[in-house]
């Protein structure tokens, strides 16, 4: 019984490992190490490309859905609007007393994140060129927003 297992372990070694010489098994361990440096580097490469598309979504989903954080105060003349955002704005559109492009309206320049700006109201008008009268008026609701911005609503709702 023993020889007869014996004789089976030495044919099947025989099977795996025949008529190969050391350096073809030694080719066929560098071939296998090699195919498994190259998936692991495949596999890298996709893992990473799956991180920057995500984050590159949820990029343009973010600047798709930006706002501006702003400081607003007004008085019976003027209105000043402070950036209270971490970043800079580009110019925006500011509209009191009505919804955006109905209001009175006018384009602020670019503000630095902390900087404001101080604007008269008379400076404000409708499409028609109406301007806004603070003797006859007050400010009830401020928009602010355009270009990559929502709008976002200040004062009364």
């Amino acid at each position: 019984m023993k020889i007869a297992l014996a004789i089976l372990l030495l044919g099947l070694l025989c099977i795996l490992g025949c008529g190969k010489s050391a350096a073809e098994k030694q080719k066929e361990v560098e071939a296998q190490k090699l195919q498994e440096e190259r998936w692991a580097k495949t596999q890298k490469l996709a893992d990473e490309r799956a991180a920057l598309d995500t984050k590159k979504q949820a990029t343009q989903e973010a600047a798709q859905h930006k706002r501006a954080k702003a400081g607003i105060s007004y008085d019976d003349n003027k209105v000043r609007i402070r950036n209270m955002d971490s970043s800079d704005w580009p110019e925006m559109n500011v509209y009191i007393n009505g919804d955006p492009l109905f209001g009175y309206g006018i384009r602020i320049h670019e503000l630095k994140s902390g900087e404001s700006v101080t604007i008269s109201l008379e400076q404000f008008t409708k499409d028609n060129g109406e301007r806004f009268n603070p003797n006859n008026y007050r400010v009830v609701k401020l928009w602010i927003g355009g270009g990559d911005f929502d709008y976002v609503a200040y004062g009364s709702q």
